[in-house]
């Protein structure tokens, strides 16, 4: 008994960090939040939630900015953005498939 009221007590003691994101299409404010050590456990939450996230947009096809804003009760404390454009989308690159598209069909 007299342990888990230990482990609650340190529990309670961490602090509460909120996860939100923005993309092209809007800002989703995490209300839950999670609790999480020090610092670097919230870094490292960030950089693979951030990265889950990039998944899910790049498999759904979509493109652009996608960022992570990580608060606590004193407000922002860290924040990471990625850009996700894929390479065909680029003038340079979808000229040249264009190109190679042609000449196959002529063959």
């Amino acid at each position: 008994m007299q342990e888990r009221w230990r482990r609650r007590r340190i529990h309670n003691r961490m602090p509460r960090y909120f996860f939100d994101y923005r993309d092209d299409a809007g800002l989703w404010t995490d209300e839950s939040g999670e609790v999480l050590a020090n610092l670097e456990a919230v870094e490292r939450a960030a950089l693979v939630a951030l990265a889950d996230a990039a998944r899910d947009m790049a498999l759904a096809g979509r493109q652009g900015s996608l960022s992570i804003q990580v608060r606590d009760g004193s407000g922002i404390l860290l924040q990471g953005t990625m850009m996700l454009k894929t390479a065909a989308s680029h003038p340079v690159v979808a000229m040249e498939a264009e190109r190679r598209a042609s000449s196959l069909t002529r063959r």
